[in-house]
């Protein structure tokens, strides 16, 4: 709705690959960083709500580098998959969360946005 991807359903060559990198790689690293570590601390030092949108700006603003709008809609996603770790006490569950959206993202829209 925002214009910034498109519908494009796809089963894209090299998808094993891509699976491994993006799922293995920078969703794990990224839940590990920021819910993991960031989110637990500052939950612990600010409380719940002030930790949770503080890490879930911080996850958004390490996005910005594709666009403003990106960061803002990767910052909404973040908040989510950081109430999943609160609500559950499961970082595997922010994890599947986070891996899911990507793999639907890869698998139905464009990717990673829509080309100008």
């Amino acid at each position: 709705a925002l214009g910034m991807v498109g519908w494009q359903p796809k089963w894209p060559d090299g998808l094993l690959l891509w699976l491994a990198v993006n799922l293995g790689v920078a969703v794990m690293a990224e839940e590990l960083l920021f819910r993991g570590l960031l989110q637990r601390a500052l939950i612990r030092r600010l409380g719940a709500w002030p930790g949770l949108l503080l890490t879930a700006a911080l996850f958004g603003a390490a996005h910005l580098p594709f666009s403003p709008l990106f960061a803002l809609v990767a910052g909404i996603a973040g908040l989510g998959y950081g109430l999943a770790l609160h609500y559950s006490g499961r970082l595997s569950l922010a994890i599947a969360l986070h891996g899911a959206v990507n793999l639907l993202h890869i698998l139905l829209l464009s990717y990673p946005l829509r080309l100008a």
